[in-house]
């Protein structure tokens, strides 16, 4: 079951993020892509301007992609931090979010497809936090396992905790 369960999650943020690479120039699950493309987006003039009707420029888009897979991280550690279960609690939060995108979508709210990669993002947060601590035990990718120690290491300083952010596992990536 462990297998099945990485396949399957493997599964939904490889088909994911082809889809919002192709779309959005960003990933909405693979951190190390979007430090990629955040650095060259950072790196150039058109990277820093709106293109069209974009609310964003791509660089400030894709930075914040990242900083929203980081609160996923973070809300999760903090959820498993502040009660027994809460793993239990924190996941369906990820269904209730995908159901108001999609009601959302068929309502016609009006919300860039491009902006709708945040939530998406930050439930990819969670459910690579979850796998790192849950029964899959690893990483969906090396940089987003080390940006989710990063943020879970930042929880554990903002929980008081400053001895246990600099474990074994987050000093890797410290």
């Amino acid at each position: 079951t462990k297998v099945l369960l990485g396949c399957s999650l493997a599964l939904v943020a490889g088909y994911t993020d082809s889809v919002s690479i192709v779309q959005h120039k960003a990933y909405a699950s693979m951190m190390t892509g979007n430090l990629i493309q955040f650095s060259r987006f950072a790196v150039s003039p058109d990277g820093w301007e709106r293109e069209g009707g974009e609310v964003l420029p791509d660089a400030v888009f894709i930075g914040a992609l990242i900083l929203c897979n980081m609160l996923g991280v973070i809300v999760f550690h903090m959820a498993e931090h502040l009660h027994k279960y809460g793993t239990t609690i924190i996941s369906p939060v990820g269904a209730v979010v995908i159901g108001l995108m999609e009601l959302a979508a068929y309502m016609d709210w009006g919300i860039s497809s491009r902006l709708q990669l945040y939530p998406l993002t930050f439930i990819f947060g969670i459910q690579n936090a979850m796998s790192l601590v849950g029964v899959v035990g690893a990483p969906t990718t090396q940089c987003t396992g080390h940006l989710g120690n990063l943020a879970g290491a930042l929880q554990k300083i903002l929980a008081g905790k400053r001895g246990e952010a600099f474990n074994a596992k987050n000093g890797l990536s410290l």
